[in-house]
């Protein structure tokens, strides 16, 4: 015989537990979704911190590395007569305005209101930011057998009575015609290094277009610090743009000027007057803004940012940013200066 069931042991639950129950668990839906968000946004903080310092170390890194090779030219040369003005550093065909252009290892043009320079489009430069051109040969030998026709060479001998050292040309066996001390084996060769730094408003340019417009980087452009590079061309030597580091707003460079002849700078300036000065700048001192990649969400930049002599700057906008300096002693210049 079947006994009926209390009524108590099969009853769910009331609705008031119900809407506890409802309650306590969107209450913990909320504290999880709240709890992933913040690990979310931190996360992604983090991350576009991370990529700003890797961004301002590796350009400072690349820079100051570069800087101190400047001015090495392998063996010892005869100079060519100074040139009456600083060298167009867009020059890539006319040798001997290249290897007059040997004189100054280092020049700059301080924060132009526009590209100072034709090789630098206007719309992929940013007003008042810096330019530095720095010259120098590969510290790598380069082979008569391993010419390119295409690229710039140098051939020096060490001896400085040879008005002929040294020899500045495209890649043909012909044109070096140096030979090392044991009057048979052909002097050393190197590939010429001519590399211009410049800040450009974007990092990669929009379909179909060759310079800086508002669809470069996805509709977002990023300041980037870019390099206009010596290189073989399919018609001959050229410049080629390469992107260094995203997210460089600003670069303004403090040169140290040896007028002494000590090896050492007296004295530090934005812009040094005239050809004498360039010969003796052998310090720099750099300054790299750089922001963030991504905006943050809710923050305001009411920072000023010292950068050297040129003063300070206040970018605000919602990127959160870091300067970068660097005092970089030209080492191939002021070496040379200093007394036995």
């Amino acid at each position: 015989m079947l006994m009926a069931l209390d009524d108590r042991c099969i009853r769910g639950l009331s609705l008031i537990e119900l809407m506890v129950a409802m309650a306590l668990g969107l209450l913990v839906i909320g504290v999880v979704t709240a709890l992933y968000s913040n690990m979310t946004s931190s996360n992604a903080a983090l991350t576009n911190a991370s990529q700003q310092l890797q961004n301002g170390s590796y350009a400072m890194g690349f820079l100051s590395q570069e800087l101190r090779h400047a001015g090495y030219y392998g063996e010892a040369y005869t100079a060519s007569t100074a040139p009456a003005a600083l060298p167009d550093p867009c020059i890539t065909a006319d040798v001997v305005a290249l290897r007059a252009a040997l004189t100054f290892p280092i020049q700059g043009y301080d924060a132009p209101v526009a590209s100072p320079i034709t090789c630098i489009q206007p719309a992929d430069f940013v007003p008042g930011t810096d330019v530095l051109v720095l010259r120098r040969v590969s510290t790598q030998l380069t082979a008569l057998a391993s010419l390119d026709s295409q690229q710039i060479y140098v051939q020096n001998n060490n001896d400085w009575t040879d008005a002929n050292n040294p020899i500045v040309n495209v890649g043909v066996v012909a044109n070096f015609t140096l030979l090392a001390k044991d009057g048979v084996t052909s002097a050393d060769l190197r590939q010429y290094q001519l590399r211009i730094y410049y800040v450009s408003p974007c990092h990669r340019y929009a379909a179909g277009a060759t310079a800086c417009s508002a669809g470069a980087d996805g509709g977002r452009p990023v300041p980037t610090l870019r390099m206009l590079e010596l290189t073989a061309g399919a018609g001959g030597a050229r410049l080629d743009s390469i992107a260094l580091a995203e997210g460089v707003e600003n670069l303004q460079i403090d040169y140290g000027v040896d007028s002494a002849g000590q090896g050492a700078a007296q004295d530090f300036v934005t812009n040094p007057a005239g050809l004498a000065d360039w010969g003796n700048v052998t310090e720099v001192k750099l300054n790299l803004l750089v922001r963030n990649p991504q905006a943050t969400p809710g923050h305001v930049d009411a920072k000023t940012y010292n950068l050297g002599l040129s003063g300070a700057v206040t970018p605000a906008g919602a990127f959160k940013r870091h300067v970068y300096t660097q005092h970089v002693r030209l080492n191939n210049l002021g070496a040379a200066r200093e007394a036995p």
